[in-house]
């Protein structure tokens, strides 16, 4: 069967939990992978979850999910579902594969 996978890139706990961010290191550290990401024509899944908001144990964290939102209005960032986003990431690289299952292989 085709199946398309979209692995999770970054998630804010490994950030500021396991990597022991402050936010503005971590925002750094997002677009740094961003403009990486960009740069190839890829996609890039962020995971934000709402205790982002709790300025006592999450302070400054709020900032970079309200900075990543912006730049999602702004039109400089593409959000939707797996399907929508695969579609719109073959049609990126040139692809227009009108639902059918494809296999993409990049590089020699």
């Amino acid at each position: 069967i085709p199946i398309w996978a979209m692995p999770l890139h970054v998630m804010d706990g490994t950030l500021h939990q396991y990597r022991s961010l402050r936010a503005a290191d971590a925002a750094e550290r997002l677009r740094e992978l961003g403009a990486i990401v960009a740069a190839h024509h890829g996609a890039y899944t962020l995971l934000f979850h709402n205790l982002m908001y709790d300025v006592h144990d999450w302070p400054g964290w709020d900032e970079i999910f309200e900075e990543w939102t912006a730049t999602h209005e702004a039109g400089k960032l593409f959000a939707g579902t797996l399907s929508e986003t695969r579609d719109a990431w073959l049609a990126s690289i040139g692809i227009n594969d009108g639902g059918k299952p494809q296999k993409i292989v990049h590089g020699e």
